[in-house]
C-alpha cells in the first residue's frame, strides 16, 4: 500500500494476453486487485448515456464470458492515464496503459472517490511519471 495526497491506494498489474477488434484482454499478474484476474477493455461505440467515456472495463468469469462493464474509463490529458470507479463512485480507480498497451497498471483508492476525479487522476499521473524519473 502506497499513500498519495493523504489517501492509501494500491496497484494491481494485469498483462495483454489478447486483441480482438476493438477489445483487449488482460490477466491478472499481481498486487491486490480490485476486480476480476480476468478483464477485457473495449471502445465505447456511444451507446451509453456516459459523457466523456472512451473505454469500458468489463470483468470476465472463469470462462472467459463477459460480464456487464464495471465501470466506463473517463479520459485526462494524458494518453496512457484513463479513471473510473467502483460502487457508484464509492471507490476510485486510475488506470495506466504502458508499453504500447501491453501492461495495464490498475490504481486502486478504497473508499475515497473526490469531488473532481479527472484532476485528482492527473496530479497522481503527473506524480507517478516523476516517481518514475519521467519529468
Amino acid at each position: 500500500m502506497e499513500k498519495f495526497k493523504n489517501r492509501i491506494f494500491s496497484k494491481s498489474v494485469y498483462d495483454r494476453k489478447g486483441i480482438n477488434g476493438g477489445s483487449m484482454k488482460f490477466k491478472y499478474r499481481e498486487g491486490i486487485r480490485p476486480v476480476s484476474d480476468w478483464i477485457k477493455i473495449t471502445i465505447d461505440m456511444g451507446r451509453s448515456n456516459a459523457k466523456g467515456v472512451t473505454k469500458w472495463l468489463t470483468e470476465m468469469d472463469n470462462l472467459l464470458e463477459n460480464r456487464q462493464p464495471t465501470t466506463g474509463m473517463f479520459k485526462t490529458s494524458q494518453p496512457r492515464w484513463t479513471f473510473g470507479d467502483l460502487n457508484n463512485k464509492k471507490h476510485l480507480l486510475i488506470f495506466e496503459l504502458t508499453q504500447g498497451g501491453k501492461i495495464l497498471n490498475i490504481y486502486y483508492f478504497k473508499d475515497y472517490y473526490p469531488r473532481s476525479p479527472k484532476r485528482f487522476a492527473l496530479e497522481f499521473a503527473h506524480a507517478e511519471v516523476k516517481k518514475e524519473g519521467g519529468i
